[in-house]
């Protein structure tokens, strides 16, 4: 057909009217787009709220997970521990504070334990996290040196440390650490550790070990010196007393004490404690549940 001018008008007027009706097509569907991905947002928000207080409301409180881990801490504490966990005090100190939580909660007392006094006065008794033993600066800081530093190679050094040692022990419960007295000490300190490096060849790796273990509990105690309350230990304040655990726990509780890792002469005397400990904390938490049912033993 031909096309004629008004043909032309025609087609030009659909064309035009067609593409604004696409348009429109295509911004109510962009609109239609918007509202379903803010309705899905919204759903989205929703779903996450409802998970989250299922989660809430499913979730035991934080508190409830640590007196589980406790809990299974305790009993791993009863159940034979071993030796070094026994010497680091580990198993000791869950024991105290099961005792402090049973007493705070009943006002109840174990049995009646007895205790060694050569025992008591072996036990290291820290304030705090503190976890180095405090038992060398008994006896005034007089060391008791162990058969492997007992040898020539040593002397110098050892001798050395003694004079050092008790000195700054007697400083310490007095008027307080000298810096000179410290640092002397710190010197021969480092003096016999490399002395020992240095005889490892002549040693046997028992020996060697062992001679490594003191030293390194002698520099660990002479920085317990440095500590600001060590003279209320030092004078007898801060001591382990008592002729029963109950007793001891009372004093241990008058000054917010735990107990601290073994000397390497008090490992024998930490593995008797821990015996009477336990039976003090089971004889006290059986008392507590025939009190109250509910209470966990």
């Amino acid at each position: 057909a031909c096309q004629t001018p008004m043909n032309g008008f025609l087609t030009g007027a659909a064309d035009v009217m067609n593409a604004s009706g696409q348009y429109e097509i295509q911004h109510q569907q962009a609109n239609m787009g918007r509202e379903q991905v803010k309705s899905a947002h919204i759903d989205n928000r929703r779903k996450m709220f409802d998970e989250l207080a299922y989660e809430k409301a499913n979730t035991p409180p934080l508190s409830a997970n640590m007196a589980a881990n406790f809990y299974e801490q305790l009993q791993q504490a009863r159940n034979n521990p071993p030796l070094t966990e026994i010497w680091e005090g580990t198993p000791l100190n869950h024991f105290l504070t099961d005792i402090r939580q049973i007493q705070a909660a009943t006002g109840l007392r174990g049995a009646v334990v007895p205790l060694d006094p050569d025992t008591v006065k072996h036990l290291s008794l820290t304030v705090g996290n503190a976890k180095r033993s405090s038992t060398m600066l008994n006896n005034g800081g007089k060391l008791k040196w162990p058969p492997e530093l007992d040898d020539d190679r040593f002397d110098p050094s050892r001798k050395e440390i003694d004079k050092l040692f008790m000195q700054a022990t007697q400083e310490a419960g007095g008027d307080g650490l000298s810096g000179r007295t410290m640092r002397a000490l710190a010197a021969a300190i480092d003096q016999l550790q490399d002395a020992i490096d240095a005889a490892i060849n002549d040693m046997t790796p028992s020996d060697n070990i062992r001679a490594k273990s003191y030293a390194n509990q002698v520099a660990a105690s002479a920085k317990l010196l440095r500590d600001p309350n060590i003279a209320k230990q030092l004078n007898g304040d801060w001591a382990p007393k008592g002729d029963t655990v109950a007793e001891l726990i009372d004093n241990m509780n008058k000054n917010g004490q735990r107990f601290g890792p073994a000397a390497p002469d008090a490992k024998p005397y930490y593995s008797s404690f821990y015996l009477s400990l336990l039976q003090y904390d089971l004889s006290l938490a059986q008392m507590a549940s025939r009190s109250s049912p509910g209470m966990r033993q």
